[in-house]
């Protein structure tokens, strides 16, 4: 970005999107299954644990990102200006718990430090996507990969980033019920998660 800023003071005419925590397709659930987000959903239903945190998470789809990174980027009164691609929705893991127990997964919540000892004498090594990210999840300051301040979220700010969105039909699906659940049906019909609710389908 400091080469971009030091190109935009000479004046060649550029704009500066910065992103956040990509997640998959909001309209059918296609994601990299072995990224953060889909590694922690799916092994907290395989284990039964999942994090009580209730710091704002940033989970924006992939889908929004694209379109919204093409459209700004042609537009005249673009340039020169700084855009952040974040979900202007967040939402907190307990939160998304809640979502996956109301699907149909039993999955308790633990304090952080909790849900790691757990995640550690029970999930199976050898299959549960979350061990490799034990080391991880070890460091201090590993529990804000996980959320931050609700008011520190906000500080950083989407308002300019709407704003220049307006009229152009592009808007940031909120992280809620409907998305998490695309992202479990798709992840059933990858054959990541063994089983699926009774009243789920598939994803087309």
């Amino acid at each position: 970005e400091r080469v971009v800023r030091m190109a935009r003071a000479r004046g060649i005419p550029v704009t500066i999107h910065r992103i956040g925590l990509i997640v998959g397709d909001s309209e059918r659930g296609y994601s990299n299954a072995d990224d953060f987000v889909a590694r922690i959903l799916i092994g907290c239903i395989q284990a039964g644990y999942g994090p009580d945190i209730r710091n704002a998470m940033d989970m924006t789809p992939v889908d929004f990102i694209a379109r919204a990174i093409v459209y700004l980027a042609f537009q005249p009164a673009s340039l020169g200006h700084i855009f952040h691609l974040l979900n202007p929705a967040p939402i907190t893991w307990g939160s998304i718990i809640d979502i996956v127990n109301e699907a149909g997964y039993p999955v308790e919540k633990l304090p952080f430090h909790h849900w790691i000892q757990a995640i550690e004498e029970h999930a199976n090594p050898e299959e549960n996507p979350l061990h490799p990210l034990l080391p991880f999840f070890h460091i201090s300051f590993a529990g804000r990969m996980l959320g931050i301040n609700e008011n520190a979220y906000h500080a950083l700010g989407t308002a300019n980033t709407q704003t220049a969105l307006v009229g152009s039909g592009i808007q940031c699906p909120p992280v809620d019920e409907t998305l998490i659940n695309t992202f479990l049906m798709r992840f059933v019909d990858a054959g990541r998660l063994h089983s699926a609710p009774q009243w789920m389908t598939s994803a087309p």
